[in-house]
């Protein structure tokens, strides 16, 4: 034992008889032990009691008063003022009646991102609210007592949606006899998306006007997708998103060409859990902001360094899923395909910090930087405490491939658009290509040489070097991809813009399906495009094509 323990004992076991010799008896008005009360009489008797008496007091009013003293010490009660104890307010409470809540008016509405729907704990969940409708609006103000709640929707539409495409204002029978009459009559395709289901939900402050979000189903709506026998897609429905602030809320619904939704307002049971009441309480911290730091900075490092994924998973809360072996581990997978791809996290701004007990969640927009290129994405990070008070991530931030493959698309953009004079301009669309892309390119090449009469020597064993027309694969890919982006550029011809209406990723491959828009001297042109991508090599999203317009 220590000499700081051995003294520590020493110093209790003093206290303890203090207390037992001297305290205890006074306060019982027992005599103290080793001091007689004779003794202790004497002690404080003062030693001349005529001492001050001649002072002049001349002028003072004393009052003389007979004190007595009491035979032991006892204590004497003190009474108080009796002080008010106000009345705690009184926590809405429900009536466990479900309430429907109907659409005041039609309102057109723009769907923005869709945000993610994170997991919350398993917990007992009631209704609270309800929506059903076919049709769009706003709804009436719908007031929530609770510090979390869930917002569960639906959404029934009919199959052969997609393949109802418009020609020329009338309905042709199928997309195929569309995309055949191109060729013929680019008018024919124009409005092909016009019966692309679309339904969104805007949750908004009523006492603000804030846009606390906007809610799309992830994904998309295609129903053919979800089939029983589709085993790449799961039907996702319902979709959950979870809130972690009460309040009084509109739901701004845009619908179209929706059969029918239901929308569900979930509060948890409050006859039961800890969830009673008001739910969350918010703790006035700003604990895990920092906490997240820490991980971005483990994010954003080298990622083709040894264990760059283990120095992540390490930091996560011990027994969630993403702690699993990386390769078995979709997050990680995820995580390290966003890194290689060079997307960065740049900040993160939060918008709600919500704590009880040891369990906490950090909501608001991640944005990430692929190039320098921003995209932010909202993302909800729940955490736990461990027994030192170190707060833990349950998950990793990611951002989602799709993500990775607009993002690849606008990059193509900015270098098609670019100046075409540039010794870069065709090295800038190849590096966005494909390993396969390039060698179609190479053949492309290769094929109008020999109808050039001329000749590719490292595939054309006979190839005199006077005839030569390329003298290596990146070369002849080069500039067969020069010449067919010039024919464009050209002919004034540029990309304005992209809207992606799907995107279909099946493990290394995948399909963006989007709306392309062409500046063509003034004008505006569009088509509709399946634009196929790829890993190259496993890891790098590329363009399986180069994106051009057919003249």
């Amino acid at each position: 034992m220590e000499k700081r323990d051995l003294f520590m004992v020493a110093l209790a076991i003093i206290i303890v008889l203090f207390m037992a010799v001297f305290i205890k008896p006074m306060i019982t008005g027992e005599e103290v032990m080793f001091l007689p009360r004779d003794n202790i009489s004497e002690e404080i008797q003062p030693e001349n009691e005529t001492d001050g008496q001649n002072e002049d007091l001349t002028g003072l009013n004393l009052t003389t008063q007979n004190i007595t003293e009491p035979d032991s010490l006892a204590l004497i009660p003190l009474e108080l003022p009796e002080t008010p104890i106000p009345t705690p307010t009184a926590v809405p409470t429900w009536d466990r009646s479900r309430t429907t809540v109907t659409l005041e008016s039609d309102q057109a509405y723009t769907p923005p991102r869709p945000y993610p729907t994170s997991v919350a704990d398993e917990r007992k969940m009631l209704i609270y609210s309800q929506i059903d409708g076919k049709s769009g609006g706003i709804s009436n103000p719908v007031t929530i007592p609770y510090g979390y709640w869930e917002l569960v929707y639906d959404v029934s539409l009919a199959k052969g949606l997609t393949e109802a495409e418009i020609e020329s204002n009338t309905l042709t029978r199928t997309k195929e006899e569309a995309l055949l009459r191109e060729t013929k009559n680019s008018a024919d395709v124009v409005s092909l998306s016009v019966v692309v289901p679309r339904f969104s939900i805007t949750v908004l402050d009523n006492t603000t006007s804030e846009v606390i979000r906007t809610i799309t189903p992830p994904g998309g709506l295609n129903p053919e997708l979800w089939e029983d026998d589709n085993e790449d897609f799961k039907d996702p429905r319902p979709w959950k998103e979870n809130f972690y602030r009460g309040g009084d809320f509109i739901f701004d619904v845009d619908s179209s060409f929706i059969d029918s939704y239901s929308i569900r307002i979930m509060i948890p049971d409050p006859n039961t859990g800890s969830y009673a009441g008001m739910g969350y309480a918010k703790e006035k911290t700003d604990a895990l902001y920092p906490a997240f730091s820490q991980y971005q900075d483990l994010i954003n490092a080298d990622p083709y360094q040894e264990k760059y994924i283990t120095n992540i998973t390490s930091r996560l809360t011990p027994g969630s899923p993403d702690t699993k072996n990386w390769k078995e581990n979709a997050h990680a997978v995820t995580l390290l395909t966003d890194r290689l791809n060079g997307a960065v996290i740049d900040s993160f701004q939060v918008r709600d910090e919500w704590i009880q007990g040891n369990k906490g969640t950090l909501a608001g927009d991640i944005t990430w930087l692929i190039e320098t290129n921003p995209v932010t994405v909202p993302a909800t990070t729940t955490w736990t405490r461990d027994v030192n008070g170190v707060w833990q991530s349950d998950s990793l931030p990611v951002l989602p491939e799709a993500e990775l493959i607009k993002n690849l698309v606008t990059r193509y953009q900015n270098a098609f658009n670019a100046d075409y004079n540039s010794d870069t301009y065709a090295k800038s669309l190849y590096d966005l290509l494909t390993t396969t892309a390039r060698n179609e390119y190479t053949d492309i090449q290769c094929d109008y040489a020999h109808e050039q009469g001329k000749c590719c020597p490292f595939r054309d064993p006979y190839c005199e070097s006077g005839d030569v027309s390329c003298s290596s694969g990146e070369e002849c890919s080069l500039l067969a991809l020069y010449r067919a982006a010039v024919t464009n550029r050209l002919q004034n011809i540029t990309i304005s813009g992209f809207t992606v209406s799907d995107t279909i990723i099946r493990g290394n491959e995948g399909v963006l399906k989007a709306e392309i828009s062409w500046d063509t001297d003034g004008t505006t042109k569009k088509t509709f495009e399946d634009i196929p991508v790829r890993k190259d090599d496993g890891w790098i999203w590329k363009l399986d094509a180069p994106i051009l317009l057919r003249t």
